[in-house]
């Protein structure tokens, strides 16, 4: 049997209503929810670079970026593929997961979490343990 372009095209799913709309149900699908996106992933960068105290210069030898695609990036220009933006965050030593987040943690939990992610498994425990005996005693955090 034979098919043709017509029997392909009467076999093939209709779209969703989302997408018949132009819209992702998945992720930003206007170009102010993208550059938004953009500009938060750039300032993500741009304070993990401050953070270790880096040069823009620093981070695109570490990273192995040039300075002016750092530059886009930091600006919210700059769309980096994902294996791009890994080596990034590498560099500043923070996790991938960071720089894409919808939703920012506040400061407080990123310093917290940036210290935690330093120790060791013993110290961890030991950080672990007041917060631990609390639970234990049913008392409020």
């Amino acid at each position: 049997m034979t098919l043709t372009h017509k029997d392909l095209r009467a076999s093939t799913p209709k779209a969703s209503p989302a997408r018949a709309a132009g819209t992702r149900p998945h992720g930003p699908s206007s170009a102010p929810e993208e550059a938004e996106f953009l500009r938060r992933v750039g300032q993500q960068v741009r304070d993990g670079r401050a953070r270790h105290g880096m040069t823009r210069r620093m981070l695109a030898h570490d990273s192995g970026l040039s300075e002016r695609y750092l530059a886009l990036l930091e600006d919210g220009r700059g769309n980096l593929s994902m294996v791009l933006l890994r080596r990034v965050a590498a560099a500043i030593d923070v996790p991938l997961a960071r720089l894409v987040l919808e939703d920012e943690p506040t400061v407080e939990a990123q310093l917290i979490a940036e210290r935690l992610g330093h120790l060791d498994e013993a110290e961890l425990a030991e950080a672990s343990a007041p917060r631990a005996r609390l639970v234990a005693e049913d008392r409020p955090l």
